[in-house]
């Protein structure tokens, strides 16, 4: 859910462009990249935590 509006964006604005390159395909995906890098961190950041937190482990 967190990444629906960014990556809508990104397709609808590809979507609209008349000439698509391979320049164009190329940068799309480095944007994906860009925009989910940073929540993947943090869901493995967050799950490393849990990891090692008293109230996840397993009695």
């Amino acid at each position: 859910m967190l990444l629906l509006i960014p990556v809508t964006a990104l397709v609808l604005e590809i979507k609209n462009m008349d000439i698509i390159s391979s320049t164009v395909r190329s940068a799309g995906v480095w944007v994906l990249f860009t925009i989910a890098l940073p929540i993947g961190v943090a869901f493995s950041m967050i799950r490393a935590n849990m990891l090692t937190h008293d109230d996840y482990m397993d009695r």
